[in-house]
């Protein structure tokens, strides 16, 4: 069983631990420290043992988005911007917790787009789903593009048949 953390009710002390993750996240473009978190949450008066436990529950939702079991952390449905280096050959690093929110691991294949001088990387699986997406536009539901690729290569291979009866 998968456990899905939620965030704290604003306005709560807990939910300032989240937030001043969040915060953290976004600004080093890579998943929050404990102690950064922990640092920041103690300088503003709050409870060192709050702030770790808060963190635990924060890290474990940011695991449960990259599972896709929980909706609620940082990379979750709204763009986070993420800095990214690029070293020589033009390498670029992806940090584990954007890899895992993309849910890729090494030697999986990325895929991407520029779109209004943005890039856009996406998994496999998400590729295939705008793909899948883009096509159902086009084609009503009750149509069944498997059975017609079938039927089409069945006439193909009849009308192939036939030439050969001809020639022979």
């Amino acid at each position: 069983m998968t456990t899905s953390y939620a965030r704290p009710a604003e306005g709560t002390l807990t939910r300032r631990v989240w937030d001043i993750a969040d915060e953290e996240t976004r600004r080093e473009g890579r998943l929050a420290s404990r102690a950064r978190v922990v640092e920041r949450v103690v300088a503003e008066g709050g409870n060192f043992n709050t702030a770790s436990t808060q963190y635990h529950h924060w890290r474990n939702a940011q695991a449960g988005v990259r599972e896709g079991t929980a909706g609620n952390g940082v990379f979750a449905g709204r763009p986070t911007p993420v800095r990214l280096d690029v070293a020589d050959a033009g390498r670029v690093l992806l940090p584990a917790d954007l890899r895992a929110a993309l849910g890729v691991q090494p030697g999986d294949q990325l895929f991407g787009e520029i779109v209004d001088g943005e890039l856009r990387l996406m998994s496999r699986d998400t590729s295939v789903r705008k793909a899948q997406e883009l096509v159902r536009k086009y084609v009503p539901d009750e149509v069944g593009l498997v059975d017609e690729l079938l039927a089409e290569r069945h006439a193909e291979v009849e009308r192939e048949d036939a030439q050969a009866r001809e020639s022979a």
